[in-house]
């Protein structure tokens, strides 16, 4: 899953505290193999957010949870652009679907 983000001026140092927790939390999640985001170097307050997960079943699980619930409530409050790419970056089994989603 890849996640680009615009953060709204002001929220950067908000959303970086809220980030920094939830990316803690997601290491938790069962199936996530990898997840890293990365600033952009010509803009501090846009980033992207890669998940790499081990079937498309994991990310699904991790999608339907309070974790992903309260990211995107995040990303609502925090971003004034996101967008959302679902497609597995790693899989061992489960389906290589693609679906794209804008969120806030």
């Amino acid at each position: 899953m890849m996640v680009k983000i615009r953060v709204r001026p002001g929220k950067r140092k908000e959303f970086m505290h809220i980030m920094n927790s939830l990316q803690d939390d997601k290491k938790k999640e069962k199936g996530i193999y990898g997840s890293k985001m990365e600033e952009d170097a010509e803009n501090a307050n846009r980033f992207d957010l890669v998940d790499e997960w081990e079937t498309h079943e994991d990310l699904e699980r991790y999608r339907r949870g309070d974790n992903f619930r309260v990211f995107l409530g995040a990303l609502k409050t925090l971003c004034a652009e996101t967008e959302i790419d679902v497609t597995p970056l790693r899989t061992q089994g489960g389906d290589a679907s693609q679906e794209k989603t804008k969120e806030a």
